[in-house]
């Protein structure tokens, strides 16, 4: 039965039962498909390929979108053949013949870096950092006569590498993300759009002083700038446009395919340990080594077949190219495997199917460089750098790199992979039977998955552990971002104990000896966990991992944290702090029966004596038309703001960003007024003593050029202490007092010491000096109080980069993470009896037991504002607990002395634990009576 004869029988069968419509819709479209899908493959329809693919170009843009263009052109190459329909009117080939149709500074940098490794780490080296940033190095200073510099805060070389690689995240996200709708497309690049307009500003900026210098440049953007200057009767060769789009190319472009290359090279050589030692063996006989010698391209050319023929097997097997490369012939018919195709058709080489067709290649899964010795014109079928006449134009300078790089460190140098590396290597083979290749992205490039990281689970299996935790860091980031860190924390060190697994090579302790060893020892050092903690461009000292630099901040700071200066600060700290706070007491008294809230004295006072000290006024209050109390809670809402940017690590940045954009204008005018104040002060000749200041004066001097400080250290300085410094102190009076009204008999036993040792009539304000070392009880509770509710609520990480540790008898390798479980080591009961209830006497019992608290830190990193920190509070709840008596309000119901939680202690308040311990709702919550003290009070 014909087309029309079917559609004829069905619209009278449909007539007949009455629903003539629906049918004849359905049968229309059921033709229109029909049609749709016999046109589009009546003519070729002998030639294979995906149905999809034959049918819309979307198929095709899925799977390029979705990083699977490297695994569908090896599954579609076996599937459908050297010949395939992948788009409509588009080819695939995988035949080299058609495909040929259709289309120094870095090496003495890495013998440097791998030597120093030898001396201070034991020779542990990333080859895939090193090779990416001499491939840097070395095309930064071909294409712009520089090195180039983007983070220029940073300490670290590799920083600039990074940035490099994040831009070009962005420039892969936008080439594979064409599918999705532009505003979509826009929401998932716009977090990395700042490292593409860092990178296009620097090539603007170098442009333009090409353009205005009269000194030429032997590198490449001086051929471009040049092909701009031409007589003004002639046109210019290339246009401004141009010259910014091939200077960026070359920047971006120009590192993937080398750097990449070698990585791979050097990967498959480690697991082919029989081809690595025959090159070795090549070169060491051909050039034996001598001490101070680096051999040039010169001497390796044409003498170093087998080296270049694991460069050309390692460039067949894992092509960092990761696109099939599209052709059209625009002007006439054409033929392929016998077959004609109309003009305008368009062909794709199928580059990773045809570098693994077993058509063109004998046991293509195996790495054997063999095979280009064996038949050296095989390198024509390595499509890598392309062919023919748009064959890259750099592959001659690629080659020249990537052979005397490898030469020379092959030669010097004997490699092998880490010893507990169990992901990886010779003896781990893939389902295929080869050794198995490290994990890798395939979007634009082909890339290691993790470059940076050891993700082996060792083989301290009979540690505890949860499963998922020893399995991926996913687990741990999950629990971080939804505010659980806490009772993640006590729990599992209560079913794990003291040591356990919490993340992939990453364990975490809970006895306070192994804390204070982990955190009092120089071999550990913060990991790089600590970046969630960089609020700011520049690094502060809570998120700066480098031991020198960060012994050179403390050296600034040390000054302006003494004993010596917080004495002399203290009028100022008094005014600012107890006595506006017990004004606004006494006002609360006279007028609202001593209704007060104690979160909002507290944090107000703490502010404004932490702006005073860092800024010499109190900040953000005035000029925006705020109170002190409402610059407070603007402040809380930017500390909010930076929490959640720290604990959301786990999500992709589009979403971090989308979550926390209804917080951003905090931030963006908090550091406004950050920026301002450092620029007034640096235009400023008058001197204040205060910590912008100090850090300014930083800025100020220094040898030669190089001040000891950059802008963006100073600006994160100073939000980290803006946020970082209100949070501990005013938290830590708010928990002290809270549990103080939960265990009165505490209360009572606290203001009976203060009053004794103080009589109301002798001293009407009492200074640190008066209470320093004179009220144990009062130190007791605060100690207490950091101890059950301490404000962080993260585990302090650290790494020991060089040697390997030793913790509870168990030795873990270099590199390993170690977590201080700060909540459940204040609730080990090894360590604290009745670790649940609040008792301070254990500290008047027990003075040392003050070491095994480290809210503050503890050792080399312990916070440098904790006595600035302790001083206040001391003086603060030592003033207020002499001078008032204190209650709940009648109302509460939620909390007291009478209200128990399921373990039968007095029930705390409602609290968030993501960065800080704080109160869920503090203005329902941290209300109080309060009413003054009278030594003889009436009916007494």
């Amino acid at each position: 039965m014909t087309l029309s004869q079917l559609l004829a029988t069905a619209i009278s069968a449909a007539t007949e039962h009455g629903q003539p419509t629906l049918i004849i819709a359905t049968l229309a479209l059921v033709l229109l498909i029909t049609i749709y899908v016999a046109s589009a493959v009546s003519e070729k329809r002998h030639i294979p390929g995906h149905i999809l693919g034959k049918l819309t170009n979307l198929h095709y843009e899925y799977i390029a979108a979705t990083g699977q263009m490297a695994s569908h052109s090896l599954v579609s190459a076996k599937t459908h053949g050297p010949l395939q329909y992948i788009q409509p009117k588009s080819l695939s080939t995988t035949d080299p013949q058609d495909i040929r149709q259709v289309l120094n500074c870095g090496i003495k940098r890495i013998i440097r870096n791998w030597d120093r490794a030898i001396k201070e780490n034991q020779g542990n080296v990333n080859y895939c950092e090193t090779f990416n940033l001499a491939t840097f190095s070395i095309i930064s200073k071909l294409v712009f006569g520089e090195e180039i510099r983007f983070r220029k805060n940073s300490h670290d070389e590799m920083d600039t590498v990074r940035w490099m690689s994040k831009a070009m995240t962005y420039m892969c996200l936008r080439a594979v993300l064409q599918l999705l709708p532009k505003w979509i497309f826009h929401l998932l690049t716009k977090p990395w759009d700042h490292y593409r307009r860092e990178v296009s500003g620097y090539v603007e900026e170098s442009i333009e002083k090409r353009q205005e210098s009269d000194k030429p440049q032997p590198d490449l953007l001086q051929a471009l700038v040049d092909s701009l200057k031409t007589d003004k009767e002639k046109t210019p060769v290339l246009t401004r446009d141009q010259v910014l789009s091939e200077s960026f190319l070359l920047l971006i472009g120009g590192i993937d395919p080398t750097a990449y290359t070698m990585t791979w090279t050097i990967h498959l050589l480690l697991l082919y340990p029989e081809h690595l030692a025959k090159v070795q063996a090549e070169l060491r006989k051909t050039f034996p080594p001598k001490e101070t010698d680096l051999l040039t391209y010169g001497e390796l050319r044409n003498q170093v077949p087998y080296l270049t023929a694991c460069i050309y097997e390692s460039m067949r097997l894992i092509t960092v190219p990761c696109v099939q490369i599209p052709r059209t012939c625009p002007f006439s018919k054409f033929t392929l495997q016998q077959k004609q195709f109309e003009k305008g058709t368009t062909v794709f080489a199928n580059i990773w199917g045809s570098h693994h067709s077993p058509l063109n290649w004998t046991d293509p899964e195996r790495f054997d460089p063999q095979r280009f010795i064996d038949n050296p014109r095989a390198k024509h079928s390595v499509f890598a750098f392309g062919y023919g006449l748009r064959l890259c134009m750099g592959k001659h300078l690629a080659m020249m790199n990537m052979t005397t790089i490898l030469a020379n460190l092959l030669r010097s140098y004997d490699i092998q992979s880490p010893s507990d590396y169990s992901h990886t290597g010779p003896g781990v083979v893939d389902a295929k039977g080869v050794p198995k290749i490290m994990s890798m992205t395939q979007f634009l490039s082909a890339k290691p998955m993790y470059p940076a990281r050891d993700f082996s689970i060792s083989d301290k299996s009979h540690i505890p552990g949860s499963i998922l935790g020893k399995l991926t860091k996913r687990h741990y980031e999950f629990i971080a971002a939804t505010g659980q860190i806490t009772p993640h924390s006590l729990s599992s060190a209560k079913k794990y104990g003291p040591l356990q697994y919490i993340q992939p090579n990453t364990v975490s302790i809970t006895d306070p000896k192994d804390i204070r060893q982990v955190l009092s020892s120089p071999k550990f050092q913060k990991s790089d966990y600590y970046k969630i903690m960089q609020f700011a461009p520049g690094d502060s000292l809570i998120s700066m991992r480098d031991p020198v630099r960060t012994g050179e901040m403390r050296r600034i700071y040390g000054p302006y944290f003494n004993s010596a200066f917080v004495s002399r600060m203290e009028p100022l700290i008094l005014d600012c702090g107890i006595k506006r706070l017990m004004s606004t007491w006494d006002k609360a008294i006279a007028e609202n029966q001593g209704n007060v809230n104690y979160y909002e004295t507290f944090a107000m006072a703490t502010f404004s004596i932490i702006s005073k000290l860092v800024f010499g006024n109190e900040i953000l209050s005035d000029e925006n038309n705020r109170d002190t109390m409402q610059t407070v809670w603007w402040m809380g809402k930017a500390a909010t703001y930076m929490s959640f940017r720290a604990i959301l690590q786990v999500l992709p940045s589009w979403l971090i960003h989308l979550i926390t954009l209804p917080w951003d204008h905090y931030r963006t005018e908090l550091r406004g007024y950050v920026d301002d104040s450092i620029k007034k002060r640096m235009e400023s000749n008058e001197t204040h003593p205060d910590l912008l200041q100090a850090l300014v004066d930083g800025l100020r001097t220094g040898k030669g050029d190089e001040p000891p400080l950059n802008k963006e250290e100073v600006h994160a300085e100073m939000l980290l202490l803006l946020l970082g410094g209100v949070d501990p102190t005013a938290f830590t009076m708010l928990w002290t007092l809270h549990l103080l009204l939960l265990y009165p008999e505490h209360l009572a036993k606290v203001q009976t010491e203060l009053r004794e040792k103080f009589p109301l009539g002798e001293k009407d304000l009492l200074v640190y000096g008066d209470l320093r070392n004179q009220v144990p009880y009062l130190e007791g509770c605060i100690h207490e109080s950091m101890r059950m509710l301490p404000v962080p609520c993260v585990q302090y990480p650290r790494v020991c980069p060089y040697s390997k540790v030793t913790l509870r008898g168990q030795e873990f390798e270099k590199g390993t993470s170690v977590f201080a479980n700060i909540w459940g080591s204040h609730y080990c009961p090894e360590t604290w009896s009745d670790p649940k209830r609040f008792n301070p006497q254990r500290f008047v019992d027990d003075p040392k037991a003050k070491q095994s608290v480290f809210a503050f830190g503890y050792g080399l990193r312990l916070c440098m504002g904790k006595q600035l920190a302790m001083m206040n509070m001391i003086t603060i709840l030592g003033n207020l607990l002499r001078s008032y008596n204190v209650r709940s309000p009648p109302d509460y119901k939620h909390t007291g002395p009478n209200v128990l939680d399921s373990d039968g202690y007095p029930k705390i308040m409602p609290m968030t634990k993501y960065l800080s311990t704080k109160p869920v709702d503090p203005e329902i919550h941290c209300r109080l009576i309060v009413s003054r003290y009278r030594e003889r009070e009436p009916g007494q």
